[in-house]
């Protein structure tokens, strides 16, 4: 390659930086992680709708169950608890410093 100086004077240069055979993308897209485009947008898509979806579908599972009315097999032996209670709240002294345990 040649250029012309200021004072017309022709220099020879030779480049360091070789001419590319074909310019990037003359030949259509090129493979990225060694997948066509197609598939890596196809992936990416799954990818997302994947991230996004499963949260969702966990969160109206949960949203239903929540929903349900919550009946037992069997009643709740509520006597017990309450005799229990009085129980440990006897021992402990706490009956007796309560309204409860003046009257």
């Amino acid at each position: 390659m040649s250029t012309t100086g200021p004072e017309g004077r022709v220099y020879q240069v030779s480049l360091t930086t070789q001419v590319p055979r074909r310019p990037v993308g003359a030949t259509g897209p090129q493979d990225f992680l060694g997948l066509p485009p197609w598939a890596l947008v196809g992936i990416l898509v799954l990818f997302c709708l994947l991230c996004l979806g499963l949260p969702l579908l966990y969160w109206f599972r949960r949203q239903s169950n929540l929903r349900k009315e919550y009946i037992p097999r069997e009643p709740p032996n509520v006597q017990g608890f309450v005799q229990e209670v009085v129980r440990e709240a006897t021992v402990s002294g706490a009956l007796q410093q309560s309204h409860l345990g003046r009257s």
